[in-house]
């Protein structure tokens, strides 16, 4: 048994997260943002059609999920408050035919409304004819037969109010009856979704093109994260009416499901060699902007911990802004690889650093800085000992090892003892005594 939700959400919306959040006028492309982020709670999502007098609003199928979220009661409380943080006001009910739902969610006083199973007709039958908004000609008609609620409708043959309004008569029928429907479509979201802008009349890129584009950077996250995904990849365009179009594509080194972290990587991009478009003498005056997701990929996962979340965060912004100003290509992560040498025992790699399928296989411990090349220490190994290399020094307290190395006996043969030394400052460092030389070398600091 299917069970559909009914979201209305009127006529008006206001950004909560922009300095101007003042209602505006709810469009199509918001219902569009909405149906996205709303794939969090249901794959299953339909809207009305387009120039139906349906109202704003879509449906959800929910049977298959609402377990998911603590039954259909927590559900629907779940989805309302999803949706008026959002900056939208909204109304829902469910029930087990989508019309039944769209109607209560409409025109029943409440925020949301929950038909026990099976009892579409019972709770329709209490509700007005003009809910159904029928034709003049139908109305009439319905008025000369005392026909002024539903469970009136319902007990009307149906072939008879078929034959005198048609199929009109047939829907209206049908619904008060709560017979069996057809499913309405299913929306289907685009593999790479955008939000896009145009200026009639262009306009001056001044501060307004950042407010403008924070709005559809806010949609864009909502629709990418509506499906549990992040942007890996991102094509912002920019045309003008006497310039050529800026074209700005963007690669990050950290997948990005926030709008704020996205609103900074685009901004320092705009004013990326320290001028903005509107500081030149004449500035081009904007006519279109489109914000492109051009590759996604599943969100990572972000631990349930609020401070170690909120550092995650402000990792992840880093991360990105540096990839901004110095190429994504730039910023790199280090993993430890299994390796005989220490000088190739680690490996950069793109950020996140992405988990070894052949970990090494003992956890061995390394210093954070390893030297390029190994420094001559002059001192000895021994507790209390004075050690000198090229712009350091120290004293011993305590030393560990040795652990030795060998190999490479077909190039540079190397064979080392290992230690780590303890200075009296508390740092520690990375030592070892080549045993062909016997000689001591600082190879490494620690963090």
């Amino acid at each position: 048994m299917k069970r559909w939700a009914y979201i209305h959400v009127g006529d008006q919306r206001s950004y909560p997260d922009v300095n101007d959040n003042s209602p505006q006028i709810c469009e199509t492309r918001d219902l569009l943002v909405l149906a996205e982020s709303l794939l969090r709670f249901t794959p299953h999502i339909a809207l009305p059609p387009l120039k139906a007098d349906t109202g704003n609003g879509l449906w959800l199928e929910i049977s298959g999920s609402s377990h998911l979220f603590g039954g259909e009661t927590s559900l629907i409380e779940q989805i309302l408050d999803f949706v008026t943080s959002v900056g939208f006001h909204p109304a829902g009910a469910i029930a087990n035919r989508p019309e039944t739902a769209r109607l209560l969610a409409r025109f029943r006083q409440g925020p949301a409304y929950i038909v026990p199973p099976n009892r579409d007709r019972d709770v329709l039958s209490q509700l007005p004819i003009g809910i159904l908004n029928p034709s003049s000609g139908a109305s009439r008609f319905l008025h000369q037969l005392g026909i002024t609620h539903l469970g009136e409708l319902a007990r009307l043959n149906l072939t008879d109010i078929e034959q005198r309004l048609g199929h009109e008569g047939k829907r209206m029928v049908s619904i008060a009856r709560a017979l069996p429907q057809t499913p309405p479509a299913l929306y289907k979201a685009s593999d790479s979704p955008i939000e896009d802008f145009v200026f009639d009349p262009p306009m001056v890129p001044d501060e307004a093109l950042l407010f403008t584009l924070k709005r559809l950077i806010y949609d864009l996250i909502l629709r990418v994260t509506g499906r549990s995904r992040a942007i890996v990849s991102l094509d912002l365009e920019l045309h003008f009416d006497s310039q050529p179009t800026r074209h700005e594509p963007f690669l990050f080194a950290h997948p990005l499901s926030n709008e704020k972290a996205l609103f900074e990587a685009v901004r320092l991009r705009l004013s990326e060699g320290g001028s903005r478009p509107w500081e030149s003498p004449d500035p081009p005056r904007i006519s279109y902007l489109s914000i492109q997701a051009s590759e996604l990929v599943d969100a990572p996962q972000i631990q349930n911990n609020l401070f170690h979340r909120q550092q995650q965060h402000q990792e992840v912004a880093l991360i990105n802004r540096l990839g901004v100003v110095l190429g994504s290509g730039n910023v790199l992560s280090a993993s430890i690889q299994n390796s005989h040498l220490p000088d190739t025992s680690w490996v950069g790699g793109s950020y996140p650093p992405q988990e070894s399928e052949n970990p090494p296989e003992r956890q061995i411990q390394r210093p954070v800085f390893l030297l390029p090349t190994p420094l001559p220490l002059q001192g000895s190994l021994a507790r209390g000992e004075h050690l000198k290399w090229p712009n350091g020094n120290g004293v011993i307290h305590d030393y560990w090892g040795p652990e030795r190395l060998r190999g490479q006996w077909w190039s540079k043969p190397y064979a080392r003892d290992y230690f780590v030394a303890e200075l009296q400052r508390g740092e520690r460092i990375w030592l070892y005594r080549d045993l062909h030389t016997h000689t001591l070398h600082i190879h490494g600091i620690f963090d």
